[in-house]
C-alpha cells in the first residue's frame, strides 16, 4: 500500500511522514488519503472496523461496538463530540453530521497523503473527491424532484 509514496519526490515523502505521524498519534489516522475529520467531530470513522463512513452500522449496543464488544463505539464518540459546545463553538455541528453525507473511500488514494490529495485537487477540504466529470448540482436536483431515477426499480 506505501509502495506509491516511495514513486513520489522527497517533497512529498516527507509531507506524508509528518501528516501521517501526527495523525496516526492524536487521531487513530488509517491514511486513507481523503481525510473527514473536519466533518466527524475530530474522530476518524476509519477507526471502526467495519469502516463506516456515514453513522453506525446498526449493530452497536449501548456504546459498544458489535465487532469489538469491549469497545466503546466510534460513532458514540463522534454524537458525543457533536454536542460539545468547545469542538466547533456551537452545538450546531450534530446539523452538519447528519445532514451530510460523506463521500465513499476512493481505494486508488489509500496511502497516499489527503493533504498533498487536497493541493493536487483530487479531494475537496471536506475529503470528498474531484470527480472528473461532476454532475451540475441544478441538473442532480431536477433528477431527483422528477420520478425518473427510480422508474426502473421494480420491487416484484
Amino acid at each position: 500500500m506505501y509502495n506509491r509514496v516511495w514513486t513520489k519526490g522527497r517533497l512529498y515523502r516527507l509531507l506524508f511522514a509528518i501528516e501521517e505521524w501526527s495523525k496516526k498519534r492524536v487521531f487513530g489516522c488509517h491514511s486513507c488519503g481523503q481525510c473527514v475529520l473536519r466533518s466527524t467531530s475530530m474522530v476518524c470513522p476509519q477507526t471502526c472496523p467495519k469502516q463506516m463512513r456515514n453513522g453506525p452500522c446498526g449493530g452497536s449496543m449501548f456504546g459498544k461496538c458489535e465487532v469489538f464488544p469491549d469497545k466503546e463505539c466510534i460513532w458514540t464518540k463522534i454524537n458525543e463530540r457533536a454536542d460539545n459546545p468547545a469542538v466547533d463553538g456551537t452545538l450546531g455541528m450534530k446539523d452538519k453530521l447528519f445532514n451530510k453525507i460523506q463521500p465513499a473511500v476512493d481505494w486508488s488514494l489509500v496511502g497516499t497523503s489527503a493533504v498533498a490529495n487536497i493541493f493536487s485537487k483530487k479531494i475537496d477540504p471536506n475529503g470528498a473527491i474531484q470527480s472528473p466529470h461532476p454532475v451540475p448540482k441544478k441538473v442532480l436536483n431536477d433528477l431527483i424532484a422528477s420520478d425518473r431515477i427510480v422508474e426502473h426499480f421494480d420491487p416484484s
